[in-house]
């Protein structure tokens, strides 16, 4: 049951990364990033969730992807670096395979556990 929890949460795990890239054209069509964060002048981290650039201020949503907050507006001075979360490399169909082959992997562990009985491989 852990390895299928495991599983169902490492799809969210997402490693932010350094960019020089101007917030600019990380924002902006064909490809804007859905997820960003910043680092104030005051040392503070900010996450906001598809960020746009509006004049000289950031905006979007304060927090994660799933779990978004207030609306956010941040001036573009104040920001002193911006890391942002790469986009997956994984199409949606190979995402569904490894899924698949996940439960399956969980689905084989619980029929054999339920072929050796009780106790297993220490019986013998």
């Amino acid at each position: 049951m852990s390895v299928l929890l495991l599983a169902a949460y490492l799809p969210a795990c997402a490693s932010y990364q350094e960019t020089a890239q101007p917030l600019a054209e990380l924002t902006a069509p064909p490809a804007p990033t859905r997820q960003a964060r910043v680092t104030l002048a005051s040392g503070s981290r900010v996450q906001v969730t598809n960020p746009r650039v509006d004049g000289d201020t950031l905006r979007g949503t304060e927090g994660l992807m799933r779990t978004s907050g207030p609306p956010v507006a941040i001036p573009l001075a104040a920001i002193t670096k911006v890391e942002v979360v790469p986009p997956s490399t994984m199409s949606g169909g190979t995402r569904v395979a490894v899924a698949a082959a996940a439960v399956g992997l969980v689905a084989l562990a619980v029929i054999w556990a339920e072929k050796l009985g009780d106790c297993g491989w220490m019986c013998d």
